[in-house]
């Protein structure tokens, strides 16, 4: 997933300004989430916090779309 994470971000650059080093957020979620590896994955459990609450993709790229600023 790490890897599919990677390629998604190099390719939010590489369609993006050449000239800057980042990728804007609300475009890398997009990205991400658009993406049909992913779009497989929003159901998927990626977090567990320290008092046991599970989160899952979907619910981790909306709560980062959310509080990013």
């Amino acid at each position: 997933m790490l890897d599919k994470l990677n390629e998604v971000f190099e390719s939010c650059k590489e369609r993006g300004k050449e000239d800057l080093p980042d990728v804007e957020t609300p475009e890398l979620i997009a990205s991400i989430a658009e993406d049909p590896y992913f779009e497989k994955c929003m159901g998927t459990i990626v977090r567990e916090n320290v008092d046991g609450i599970k989160e899952t993709l979907e619910n981790l790229l909306h709560r980062v779309l959310k509080t990013y600023k």
